[in-house]
């Protein structure tokens, strides 16, 4: 189809972008705003998010293999309730027999003992914070890096 151009007036095909007699633009040129902003992905970003979050998991993982209860855990539970029941049955011959000093000794070795096993509950999840926490930070940090180096649509 034919169209005039409206700097020189002569006959232009409407698919022609410019007048081929004068130059004169047929076709409007599009707006800067109309052209869509396409960004690569910045593999870069990408990889150091991947590399981040595997990080992440791995310390969460280790995390949780270090918060579990060690058998020395478990033999000093075992001590402790063994060490109740003593104080219980040695408590009862001592008003039997009116001697405490025995009564006395197994009440000293149970508060020993649940103060050492309360001790190294302490040191265990001090031990799980230290991956718990750094973990944390590399998964986060990780996830906002990948989520920055997706191209906007």
């Amino acid at each position: 189809m034919l169209i005039k151009c409206k700097e020189c007036q002569k006959d232009v095909s409407s698919e022609a972008a410019n007048c081929p007699h004068c130059g004169f633009p047929v076709k409007p040129q599009p707006k800067v705003e109309d052209v869509p902003i396409v960004r690569e992905a910045n593999s870069s970003k990408s990889g150091l998010g991947t590399f981040f979050i595997i990080l992440g998991i791995i310390g969460i993982i280790i995390g949780f293999v270090v918060i579990q209860p060690s058998d020395v855990e478990g033999l000093q539970s075992n001590l402790i309730d063994t060490s109740h029941q003593a104080e219980r049955t040695s408590r009862g011959f001592a008003s039997f027999t009116g001697d405490s000093s025995s009564a006395n000794q197994f009440h000293q070795d149970g508060v020993d003992a649940q103060s050492g096993l309360d001790s190294m509950i302490s040191d265990r999840h001090t031990k799980a914070a230290c991956f718990f926490i750094p973990a944390g930070i590399l998964f986060v940090l990780g996830l906002v890096l990948r989520a920055s180096a997706k191209p906007n649509t």
